[in-house]
Formats: C-alpha cells, sequence, structure tokens
C-alpha cells in the first residue's frame, strides 16, 4: 500500500471514517445478527370473507365461485387455493416476485368493489392479510403464581414502549367467556319472542344512545362491570314490553381450555410472547426485562429463541477480549511498544464497526460463520504485514462477473456475501486503518516483529519435519493415496446440500400444515406430535408455538437423541421438518378432482385400499375430511304463503337453536371476553324435528308439519386448487416406484369422472448448493499459471478436508466456506513460510486449545472452525513439500 497515497488524502480518509463511525452508533439497535436463512420465499395473501350461519355448499356457490371468477382479471399471482368452510371462505393466493404488496391489494380490492353486487348482502366486507414466514425471535414469560401481585396491563405497557418488542401477544392458562343460556321452557311459552329476537335485542340495547331527563344529556350505554349484572339487563319487545334478561336465561362465567397456547414440556400455562425482528433486539430486551421483573416478581423468563446464537455472541466477546489483552500485555507491557499493541486494538474495534455499518447497508445479518471468522482475523491482526496483498486486477473482473452470475441462478447462497465482507474488510480496511496514526505522526517505518519470539521450535520439528524418505515407492503410494482420497470425496462435492449451521443444542422445527386443515385437526396433530416427543424423550425442553396453518416446536435435544428418531412421528397430513436443513425429509401429495364433491369422495374410497397394499408405501393419509351425515329441509311453499314470507323462518330460528352465538363483549380482569348465547338442550338428535318452533311472530310451528326433512351427505370443508374441486391423498415411503403408482391409478379411474390431476412434493423450501461452484469461485482468486501445483494441492486439500469435515463433526456449507477463506486470507497477506510459523505459534495454539477447553456451548463451534483451518493448512504444506519432492526425484 503506497504511502504517498495515504499521505495526500489522509483527512478525506480520517474523515470519511469518521463519518462511518458515527452513522453506525446510531444504527447500533439495528445491527442483525444471525445467519442468513437461504429459502424460497413464497408471500401468500389470504383473503378471508364471512357469512355466518351458511353451510359449505352455500359458501362454495355464492362466495367462492364468484371470487374465483372475478380474480381470473387480475394479474400478480402465480397459484390460488380456496377453502369453503361453515360461514366463510378463505382464499390463498402466492404472490408473483416482479409486483409489489400493496400493488396486488390495490387491484384485487377494485376488482371487488365493482364487482361486490354479485355477492350475497348478508356477507361481510373481506379482510386481505399477507402471512409472514419468517423467523421470529422469542422471549416467554410465565405467570410463577396464580395469585396476581401486579397489574398485567402495566407490566405490557411497559414491554410496548421499551421499543424493543416488535409483537407482544398475552395468553392465558384459560380463557372466560360469559354464557347467556336461553331456557327452551322459557321459549315454548305462548307469546313469548323467537330466539332471533331476543338476539338482535341484545346486539341493539348497547349500541344505541339513550336520553337522560335530569341531566338532559345523551350517552351511550355502558357494558356491565360485573358478568352477574347481566341478569339486571331488561330488554324491550315489541308485543310483551320490558323482560329482565334473568327470567329467560342463566348467566354464568365459564372457563374454556385454549388449545393454541404457548406449551413448555406440554403444559400449558398463562403467559406472554414477545417477538423481535433481530437477535440484538432479543438481547437487549432480555436485559430490560432482567430488571423490569425485579418489580413484577411475579413473572418469569422461561425460555429465549435463539439462546445458543446469543450464548455465542458473548463467548465471541470474551475471546475478542481476552485477545485484545494478550495484545496490550505482551506487545505493550513486556515488549514496550505501547503505540502499536494501542493500535491493534482501536483500529481492529474501528474495522468491526467499518464492518456492521456496510452489512446495515446490505441488510445481511453475521452469524456463527462470520463471528468465527472475525474471531480468526483477531488473532491473525497482530502479525498482518499491511503492505503485501497479492490480487490481480483481472482476477477481480472475472471475481465479479461469476460472483453475479452464481447469485443470480442461485448456485452460491446469499450468506456468501457476508464472508466476503468480512475477508474484502480483513484484506483492506483493517491495514488501512492500522497505517493512518503512523502517517500522522511520520512514523510509517515502524514495524514489530513477532513471528519467531512466539514460535515453538519443538512444535514446528514434529509437524513440519522434512521427510528423508525419496524411494520411488513412497512417491507411488502418496499418489495413489491422493488420487482415492479425491475419488472418494469428488461425489460429495457434486451432491446438493442445504445449509446447515450448528445452533448447538436447540433446534427449531415446524409442523407445517395444508391450507384446507381444521384448526381443530391442527390442535390434535400438533398435541399428537408433542406427546410423542416427550413420551420417547427425545429432548430436554419442548416449547411448543402455533400460528396460522404451521406449529413451531423449539427442541432442545437429549444428549444420545439420533435426529433420525423424528422422521418417525405421527404427523398425518402435517409436514414436520427442522428449519435448518436437519432431517430433510419430501412428502408426496396426490391429488384428485371432480366436480361433484359426493362421487369425488366415493372414488377416493376406491383408491386407497389399493395405495396402502402397495409394499414401498408406508403410510396414506387422507388430505379431506370424510363428509358426515346431517339433514337437509325444504319447506312447502304452500306454507311459506301461508305465514306470509318468502323465506321460511323457522330454519333461521333452527340455526340459533344449534349453533352458540357472540352477542357482545365485555373488559373482565384486564381482558376482553366473549358474551354468549346458547341455549339449554332439552331433546335428543332424534325428537329434534319433532320439536315446535316460533316462526317470529309468536306463533308456533311443528316443524313435521310444514317442512321436510331428508339425511344428506355433509362436506366440512369443499377444496379448490386453481378453481378446481380437489381432494388430496399424502403418501409416505421411501423407494417408490411412482410412474408405476400413478400409472396404476389412472388405470382404476379410467371409467370414473374423478380425475388423477398431479403429483407434488412437500419439503421445507431450504434451497440446496454444491460445493463444486464455490471451489470454482475460489479457483478464480487462487490460480496462479506460474504455481500450478500449488493449485493442485489447494483443490485436493478442499476436497480432503470436506470429507474429515463430515467425518469429524457435521457437514456445514458456511463453516467450511470460512475454512477456505481463512486460509486465502493467509495466502493473500503472509509469505509463504510464516504460515507454518503461525501455525506452530503460543498465540494461534493457545487459542485453539482454549477453545477446546472451554466450558460453554460457543467453544464448540469455534474449536470445530479453528481446528478445520489449521488441518486444511496442514494437509495443503504437505501436500505442497510432496509435490516439491515428485518434480525433484
Amino acid at each position: 500500500m503506497k504511502h504517498t497515497f495515504l499521505k495526500k488524502y489522509f483527512y478525506y480518509i480520517v474523515s470519511l471514517f469518521g463519518f462511518v463511525f458515527l452513522f453506525s452508533a446510531l444504527l447500533l439497535r439495528e445491527i442483525n445478527i444471525g445467519d442468513y436463512h437461504e429459502k424460497n420465499d413464497e408471500i401468500i395473501l389470504t383473503i378471508t370473507q364471512n357469512w355466518p350461519s351458511k353451510t359449505a355448499f352455500q359458501v362454495e356457490d355464492k362466495i367462492t365461485k364468484p371470487w374465483e371468477m372475478i380474480l381470473k382479471s387480475v394479474t400478480g399471482y402465480s397459484e390460488l387455493k380456496s377453502v369453503s368452510d361453515f360461514g366463510n371462505v378463505k382464499l390463498f393466493l402466492k404472490k408473483n416476485p416482479t409486483i409489489e404488496k400493496q400493488e396486488l391489494l390495490r387491484l384485487i380490492r377494485n376488482v371487488y368493489l365493482l364487482n361486490q353486487n354479485q355477492f350475497p348482502n348478508e356477507v361481510h366486507f373481506p379482510r386481505f392479510v399477507y402471512e409472514n414466514q419468517n423467523d421470529a425471535f422469542v422471549i416467554l414469560l410465565k405467570r410463577k403464581s396464580e395469585i396476581k401481585l401486579t397489574s398485567l396491563e402495566e407490566l405490557k405497557q411497559k414491554i410496548i414502549k421499551s421499543n424493543y418488542a416488535d409483537k407482544l401477544v398475552y395468553q392465558p392458562k384459560f380463557e372466560s367467556e360469559i354464557q347467556l343460556e336461553m331456557r327452551q321452557d322459557f321459549l315454548l311459552e305462548v307469546s313469548r319472542p323467537s330466539l332471533s329476537e331476543i338476539y338482535h335485542s341484545i346486539r341493539s340495547y348497547f349500541d344505541v344512545i339513550s336520553f337522560d331527563i335530569n341531566e338532559e344529556k345523551f350517552y351511550f350505554r355502558d357494558y356491565p362491570e360485573k358478568y352477574l349484572e347481566w341478569e339486571k339487563v331488561i330488554l324491550p319487545f315489541r308485543k310483551i314490553g320490558f323482560v329482565p334478561l334473568k327470567r329467560m336465561a342463566d348467566v354464568s362465567l365459564k372457563k374454556v381450555h385454549i388449545n393454541r397456547n404457548t406449551r413448555v414440556n406440554g403444559e400449558s400455562f398463562e403467559s406472554i410472547l414477545i417477538q423481535t425482528n433481530t437477535v440484538f433486539k432479543q438481547l437487549l430486551l432480555q436485559m430490560y426485562l432482567k430488571n423490569l421483573l425485579e418489580e413484577h416478581d411475579d413473572w418469569e423468563i422461561v425460555f429465549t429463541s435463539h439462546e445458543d446464537l446469543v450464548c455465542h455472541i458473548k463467548e465471541f466477546l470474551f475471546f475478542y477480549l481476552l485477545i485484545d489483552f494478550f495484545i496490550l500485555i505482551y506487545i505493550g507491557a513486556i515488549r514496550k511498544f505501547w503505540l502499536e499493541a494501542t493500535c491493534m486494538v482501536l483500529c481492529f474495534l474501528l474495522h468491526v464497526i467499518v464492518l456492521f455499518f456496510f452489512l446495515s447497508l446490505a441488510r445481511l445479518p453475521i452469524g456463527n460463520s462470520g463471528i468465527a471468522l472475525l474471531c480468526f482475523l483477531k488473532i491473525c491482526s497482530p502479525f498482518i504485514p499491511c503492505e503485501r496483498c497479492l490480487i490481480v486486477k483481472k482476477q477481480i473482473y472475472s471475481l465479479i462477473l461469476f460472483l453475479c452470475i452464481c447469485l443470480y441462478y442461485h448456485w452460491i447462497p446469499l450468506s456468501i456475501m457476508v464472508i466476503l465482507f468480512i475477508f474484502i474488510n480483513g484484506v483492506l480496511i483493517y491495514p488501512l486503518l492500522y497505517k493512518l496514526p503512523f502517517i500522522l505522526i511520520n512514523q510509517t517505518n515502524r514495524k514489530i516483529n513477532l513471528n519467531q519470539n512466539l514460535k515453538l521450535p519443538l512444535i514446528h520439528r514434529i509437524l513440519f519435519a522434512e521427510s528423508r524418505s525419496n524411494s520411488r515407492y513412497s512417491v507411488i503410494l502418496s499418489g495413489i493415496l491422493m488420487m482415492f482420497s479425491m475419488i472418494i470425496s469428488f461425489k460429495d462435492v457434486l451432491a446438493p446440500i442445504p445449509i446447515f449451521t450448528n445452533f448447538g443444542s436447540v433446534q427449531l422445527a415446524r409442523l407445517e400444515f395444508p391450507t384446507y386443515a381444521s384448526e381443530s385437526e391442527m390442535n390434535r396433530i400438533t398435541k399428537q406430535v408433542e406427546e410423542t416427543i416427550l413420551d420417547h424423550k427425545l429432548t430436554k425442553l419442548l416449547v411448543v408455538t402455533q400460528k396460522n396453518f404451521r406449529s413451531d416446536f423449539y427442541i432442545k435435544l437429549s444428549e444420545f437423541t439420533n435426529i433420525n428418531q423424528f422422521n418417525s412421528l405421527p404427523t398425518e397430513i402435517g409436514y414436520f421438518h427442522f428449519v435448518h436443513g436437519k432431517n430433510e425429509k419430501q412428502m408426496n401429495v396426490l391429488r384428485f378432482t371432480n366436480q361433484n364433491s359426493e362421487k369425488m369422495e366415493s372414488s377416493m374410497k376406491k383408491i386407497l385400499p389399493w395405495l396402502k397394499s402397495q409394499k414401498e408405501i408406508e403410510e396414506v393419509v387422507l388430505g379431506f375430511q370424510p363428509s358426515s351425515e346431517g339433514i337437509e329441509f325444504h319447506t312447502n311453499p304452500t306454507s311459506r304463503v301461508q305465514m306470509g314470507l318468502d323465506i321460511d323462518p323457522t330454519i333461521k330460528e333452527s340455526s340459533f337453536i344449534l349453533n352458540p352465538s357472540v352477542v357482545g363483549k365485555m373488559y373482565l380482569n384486564e381482558t376482553l371476553i366473549d358474551v354468549k348465547l346458547k341455549v339449554k338442550q332439552i331433546f335428543s338428535k332424534e325428537e329434534y324435528s319433532k320439536q315446535p318452533v316460533s316462526d317470529g311472530n309468536g306463533n308456533f310451528l311443528f316443524g313435521s308439519a310444514i317442512r321436510e326433512s331428508n339425511a344428506i351427505q355433509n362436506f366440512a370443508r369443499i377444496y379448490h386448487k386453481e378453481t378446481e374441486p380437489s381432494m388430496e391423498v399424502f403418501v409416505k415411503g421411501n423407494d417408490v416406484d411412482w410412474e408405476k403408482i400413478e400409472n396404476g391409478l389412472k388405470f382404476i379411474l379410467k371409467d370414473d369422472t374423478t380425475l388423477f390431476v398431479e403429483r407434488s412434493i412437500i419439503n421445507s423450501g431450504d434451497l440446496q448448493f454444491r460445493l463444486l461452484f464455490l471451489v470454482l469461485f475460489i479457483s478464480i482468486l487462487v490460480y496462479r499459471q506460474k504455481h500450478t501445483k500449488e493449485f493442485i494441492s489447494f483443490l485436493i486439500t478442499i476436497l480432503m478436508v470436506w470429507k474429515l469435515q463430515s467425518v469429524m463433526f457435521a457437514r456445514d456449507y458456511l463453516q467450511f466456506t470460512i475454512v477456505i477463506f481463512s486460509f486465502l486470507f493467509l495466502r493473500l497477506k503472509f509469505p509463504k513460510g510464516f504460515i507454518r510459523i503461525l501455525y506452530t505459534n503460543v498465540f494461534f495454539l493457545g487459542f485453539l486449545t482454549l477453545t477446546y477447553i472451554y466450558p460453554w456451548n460457543g467453544g464448540v463451534y469455534l474449536f470445530e472452525s479453528m481446528f478445520l483451518v489449521f488441518l486444511f493448512g496442514f494437509i495443503y504444506l504437505k501436500l505442497n513439500d510432496r509435490f516439491l519432492k515428485i518434480k525433484t526425484s
């Protein structure tokens, strides 16, 4: 690096770094920590529209089909799914990457408003929500005692005002609701109001404005403060005047168990779930909560997600400060180079701040791999020669072009950009910063030589002793061993693998469900999987949180748990997988279609026995709810004319009798709860059609006299994919001959109206990468025409260490990447002979030993990384020596 350039633009460079330092200090809370998760991100727009008390068939006919028709005129989505349910419909649109979220939302809103007349008048306005599938950083608080010593609202407000929490969800152990149970004997008395009248009277009672004659003021009616005060509510009716609710119904406060609560080791409790969008915010929030919970001592922290990553950050700071301590003591106090020692400590700190500045601009997180590479650079910082950097301009141009191509086609993960940023900062920025203080005092020739002073001669002789055997047999044997190693390892280089990041013992797994799965079905399967994991004692800690169409499992593995034991969980229609590439397992889905749902279900009954009889197939699970027996009413038109009505009101009355309805909300014990109107049933299922029903005018009719009923097969949910009514079957098995299965299905259905449409594969969505493209990328930087043998040694070393990593530790793409870049850093910055000295250096070997004996988890990942760097350099240097001997022979 030329000092004339630095002297000429000294103050400009200092001003630039000063600006970066100040700007980075402002962005301190926005530091994004955590390895970048490579995944096929699918943004789903969910449209929900309610039509109360309507069957799935009615919803499909009057809402789903009009929606599918009008959405044909909208561009911007690649796939459309819909689920017609009792009382509502949900449509799921997979957004195209070429269109913005708000633009797609605006197009759909406008199309709906233009075609609103195609929908029934009673439907509610649709709700539009984009599903967020990002990993959240979670802290879970638990109330220790049932006696509430402090205010819940005060605690929630303090957490929200801290600006660390992005989302806060309070989850009670039980959910309370006020039930107004109507007595059926009251409803059957002469001249009593119908249930629909009572429902609308309660709804409208609190929605009116009253006038106080004495004070001459208008006021809104307030809901009762205590639940028993509901008995004193007096309702007005058209024919019988005012009636207190106590005469009609029994008021009670019931506790309802919540299935979607966050659970720890199967136990549900009153809790607060807090989410943040970065690990750094989670760390700051955790520190804030420790002080806050001293005031609210009836709450405690029971779980924090990504706790191993947070632990790694703390341990990185420990090693960082330990290295700084060594620099100040040895170089400053013992060797009396105080200026150099101070510059090393402060300039590397400023270099880290500059690095975080660039990463925040690029919106890239730094995770375990980046932290390990920073540790390696910190070790090398006292020995880095600032004038040396072996890079050719042509290589840089080729490198940038190849990198752009690889990132565009997803041949190399985007996570590698973080490692590149750290690598470039270590090669260019740190030496530049280190030189600036010496230019200021005009002492650019000051140098410190630590190489020979810290060298261990005995270790150097043992590791790099020259072999005296130059016989032809030893040369041939070495060549055979190298060829054998290359053949074994070359297959692994070509195989696609997900990016697996070692997060210690805590793993995040997901149980994902199809969009047509019911909430009760998802709750049942989640509980079933949870109980299986706990019964088999696969974990020390299991935290389960449930979301829309997925459940997250935070798993702290037991010491002797094999990850393959999770393959046999009873997931049924759910897909269980670990988020970061572990236990990669696929599930196949067979989809069938028919315009008639009943005929399609009968076709499924023919197919299932045949599928179960195939030897390769382990399990066959229905992806739909079988139809259940229901009752269909048909009112005689003559009876409707006699009643003077177009629609039979007794059917609506029956709906109120059979289904509880929410009539209001009430704030009780710092929580907003539902008030439900329901009827005490005094009849059996067989006697239901014989019961008299009010016609809404104070008259009672026997349903059997005016209407006929017949049994029907009722579908709880009707699923459409790309506007086609569909049913799916989930098939699990290994080495299945799918061509044979598909041909067999087509043969069975050849005379049927049901069609086999497609077979799709469900997987975790994690992108997979081949190491080959990373090797090609590095080769552009390493290759020199004059040093072909060294380049061949480098390639052979990559193959051997890649194989040894999977044998000795766990296969980790990012960890191996930092191993290559660490050695590449040594190649670019240090003379060839100095690499041997560094590997037998007290400083380097002491750090390697310390990470091995370090008692916490963070030392494991650092030890693995440093050991692989040491192993890589050792094998490379030995191979290089062997090639020189072959040349000499």
